[in-house]
């Protein structure tokens, strides 16, 4: 039976609790019994699969005694493989307004992968990885090389494992130059790498995604509450999300994604049928603070 193997490179404890927001200075107690969970876009995309059904392994860089904590959270929850780093990983405040029920969310330092702890990740995907896998490479890495893309390409490629990203930066820019099965990008990060020789943006996002050079299978393309643009085969669609009342969007691209990968690449169901089960998974989630429930 197939994997999901996640990657998350920048775990976080997180914590949220309602206050009465105050002014600079003052000082405030929750309203509300703090919770505690783990993030990072690899967990909880592999939250979300464990929902739809789909086995999953999370890769994870815990650290010092915040990464134990996280680990304990994580244990009889989904199954991980963890390797540690030096240091703590990082923590997070999620503050909600309790007049408007805005969030604000505070992160602390981000805690840079080094090389050997990425080799020593590297050699358990390469013994683990098979056939009808999937990889999913998620969120932001502190201290990327740019040879992790070639070294995690080529293990799932060897495997023949599908490989699906959703990312930024630098490790966005070096995936989306391979022949990976799927890349989600948001539209900001999309119109900050989009490039179309002696042509600016012009404000048409279904043109600047038939424009887009990659040799990716699938580029989708979101944009909140905005139709998300897929190109697929050399055709472009668009599906646009069901109208919610918005309460929180936070985590909504990592249920999408789960969703279209166990779909697509689990289920064998076709990119449409995939995306638009994702776009309406993900509407559902931005209604609600419990992200990680059954959609």
């Amino acid at each position: 039976m197939s994997v999901l193997y996640t990657f998350t490179a920048n775990l976080l404890a997180e914590t949220t609790a309602v206050f009465s927001m105050p002014k600079i200075g003052e000082t405030v107690r929750a309203r509300s019994k703090a919770l505690f969970k783990v993030g990072g876009k690899g967990v909880n995309v592999s939250m979300a699969a464990k929902m739809l059904g789909a086995n999953t392994v999370a890769a994870i860089f815990p650290a010092g005694e915040t990464g134990n904590r996280c680990k304990k959270y994580l244990d009889g929850k989904i199954e991980y493989f963890a390797v540690g780093l030096r240091g703590q990983t990082r923590e997070g405040l999620v503050c909600i307004d309790e007049k408007s029920g805005r969030e604000t969310t505070f992160l602390g330092e981000d805690i840079p992968v080094d090389g050997h702890s990425f080799d020593k990740m590297a050699e358990f995907l390469q013994k683990k990885i098979s056939a009808d896998d999937i990889f999913a490479f998620c969120g932001s890495f502190p201290g990327w090389e740019r040879q992790y893309a070639d070294r995690l390409f080529e293990i799932c490629k060897s495997a023949g494992a599908k490989i699906c990203i959703d990312t930024y930066g630098e490790p966005l820019e070096d995936f989306s130059k391979k022949e990976i099965d799927l890349l989600k990008v948001n539209c900001a990060e999309f119109l900050a790498l989009f490039k179309s020789p002696g042509e600016a943006f012009d404000g048409n996002l279904e043109s600047a995604v038939a424009k887009f050079e990659t040799p990716a299978k699938i580029l989708a393309v979101t944009d909140g509450p905005r139709p998300a643009i897929f190109r697929t085969g050399g055709k472009i669609f668009k599906i646009s999300p069901p109208r919610v009342d918005e309460i929180s969007a936070t985590g909504c691209g990592d249920i999408m994604l789960a969703t279209f990968a166990v779909n697509a690449f689990m289920r064998g169901k076709s990119a449409r049928e995939s995306a638009e089960e994702a776009i309406r998974a993900a509407s559902k989630a931005a209604s609600s603070r419990d992200r990680m429930r059954k959609f």
